[in-house]
């Protein structure tokens, strides 16, 4: 009888054991799955151009085991402007052995709500075709919808299409196929890709609408959608562009990053800025440009210059008139008057701020000074600086990422040093790179003089942590005193002193402001024909030459140097 008992109890034992292991592995997938390190994504970011194609392919390895999103919207920039403001199509994809499914349901969805069906641009749109078949690949059981979103879309129509598309798909892997900064010089488009980095990794899509990039509509709507599904910050996976590939600092290229959203915050904060040189669209300017308008002479620059900064500014050499102006060429006319559409070549280059602290500023007299405040400000360019002195307009503060001051000061009129040196330690104080942008010095010559010197050094033993300089109407050399950068003349951007070549050259100061150093980078400009464009060869080394002659400073490529803070 023992022995029955004892046989019963064994195999009650034994059951009991089989039941819970194998309730263990019925009811608990999830802690399977935990084991694997399997996670959620709710948006990454692709360049769909083909020179980062083996990075790309290697990110994709990576996120096939991390997550296996259910359903993946694709969002590409329209390249070729037929696509309309948002398009999608619910055609049947075959890529060979692939054929991935498009989930209809969220087609019908979207283009009950305004998106429009057409087939017809997704056929050579490379947003779709170099993303698409490797996503198919890397998730073949997803349900996937590729989306066109117009490159003239409006904040408003972008925020609209947002709102539908986390309504119905909130569970969603979006893929932003986007390219970076198109066309300028190496360090400047990294200087671009900070600033749209900058606003990826601290989620902020306002900041993210202004970056230059192919479309910056699908950086703000994938950064909107991370800060819904409660990210904290951007994880770049490999970014770069193809100047650093060429090893060519002169040459247009194209940038990419690439990476996804996480919940990890973003720590290091950065300020980036664009400065240019001395601008005037009187006299000559004005005749060579009655038909067309002015905004016609950045024409060789194109609108991606000062595109994708914190700060892009330059000395705005005069007013803006409410009226036609009179069409006067000649030289020693020396009170200017800028025609009305002034301010559209200035909205054309992006601007966000231009200094007012110079000698014909007050030209068209108190009047004219204010109208030109109050265009300006109309079309969201912040002013700094004054004709004569300090007031509290002389100051423009610029507080995300690394707070950041310009005080513009006229030095050829009358000022007080003192209230000055008082100004700089007081922005200093109250926690912000400071950067000094003086009208100064002496006309036509390629070196800074003593008083330049003297007044430099004061402003840097008050504070300043950056002077940058005009009204020479040449690009004067730079100095290195305590550790902080003088340049002390960018020279002419836009002017029609065409009677020397050195009048007709210009440089740009671009710049990334870290916690610990800075990286300033210089891009020597010339005008051809009034219309200013980038330097190249030899015209740009003679002038990158001259910037650094007798410093002893450290080099990131041919044009950027570093410094501590």
């Amino acid at each position: 009888m023992k022995k029955v008992l004892f046989s019963l109890f064994a195999i009650v034992a034994l059951l009991s054991i089989a039941f819970v292991v194998v309730n263990f592995f019925v009811s608990s997938p999830a802690i399977q799955e935990d084991k694997v390190s399997v996670s959620e994504t709710s948006a990454i970011i692709l360049p769909h151009f083909d020179l980062a194609r083996q990075q790309r392919q290697a990110f994709e390895k990576k996120l096939s085991s991390q997550t296996a999103p259910k359903k993946i919207v694709i969002l590409s920039v329209d390249h070729f402007g037929d696509g309309g403001q948002i398009t999608t199509t619910n055609k049947d994809w075959d890529f060979g052995d692939l054929k991935p499914i498009v989930n209809r349901q969220l087609f019908d969805s979207l283009v009950s709500k305004g998106v429009k069906d057409n087939q017809s641009v997704f056929s050579n749109e490379h947003g779709i075709k170099n993303v698409f078949p490797e996503l198919a690949k890397t998730y073949p059981k997803a349900e996937f919808l590729p989306v066109i979103i117009g490159s003239n879309l409006s904040i408003g129509k972008t925020d609209d299409f947002f709102t539908n598309l986390y309504d119905q798909c909130s569970d969603c892997l979006i893929v932003g196929s986007v390219d970076f900064s198109h066309y300028n010089p190496n360090s400047l488009a990294q200087i671009h890709d900070e600033f749209a980095l900058s606003a990826l990794q601290n989620l902020d899509e306002k900041k993210a609408f202004q970056a230059e990039t192919d479309s910056p509509q699908i950086l703000y709507i994938i950064s909107k959608w991370a800060k819904a599904k409660g990210d904290k910050g951007f994880e770049v996976f490999a970014k770069g562009n193809s100047g650093e590939e060429a090893k060519n600092d002169q040459i247009e290229t194209t940038s990419y990053i690439m990476g996804q959203f996480s919940k990890q915050i973003s720590t290091e904060k950065s300020t980036t800025f664009i400065l240019g040189g001395d601008v005037m669209f009187d006299r000559l300017i004005n005749h060579q440009f009655l038909s067309s308008g002015v905004k016609a002479v950045f024409a060789n620059f194109g609108p991606r210059v000062f595109w994708g900064a914190d700060i892009s500014g330059v000395n705005l050499e005069g007013p803006i008139s409410k009226e036609a102006i009179s069409d006067d060429v000649s030289t020693d006319n020396l009170v200017f008057n800028f025609p009305p559409n002034s301010i559209e070549a200035l909205k054309y280059l992006k601007l966000n701020t231009v200094s007012l602290a110079n000698n014909h500023t007050s030209n068209a007299g108190s009047t004219g000074l204010e109208n030109t405040k109050s265009v300006l400000s109309n079309a969201g360019i912040r002013s700094f600086g004054e004709p004569t002195g300090l007031t509290s307009e002389s100051v423009a503060r610029f507080d995300s990422g690394i707070p950041t001051s310009l005080i513009g000061i006229d030095l050829l009129a009358n000022y007080d040093l003192q209230s000055l040196c008082n100004k700089i330690k007081a922005e200093k104080e109250a926690g912000y790179f400071v950067i000094v942008y003086p009208h100064w010095g002496n006309e036509y010559q390629t070196t800074h003089s003593s008083a330049q010197r003297d007044l430099a050094e004061k402003m840097i033993d008050s504070g300043a942590d950056l002077i940058i300089g005009s009204h020479p109407h040449v690009v004067q050399d730079m100095q290195i005193y305590k550790g902080k950068p003088i340049i002390y003349s960018l020279g002419n951007l836009v002017f029609d002193q065409t009677f020397s070549k050195e009048t007709q050259q210009g440089m740009l100061c671009g710049g990334k402001i870290y916690q610990d150093h800075i990286e300033l980078s210089f891009f020597p400009t010339e005008q051809i024909n009034l219309k200013p464009q980038f330097a190249r060869d030899d015209r740009r080394l003679g002038l990158l030459n001259r910037l650094f002659a007798n410093n002893d400073l450290k080099f990131l490529g041919s044009d950027t140097i570093i410094l501590s803070r």
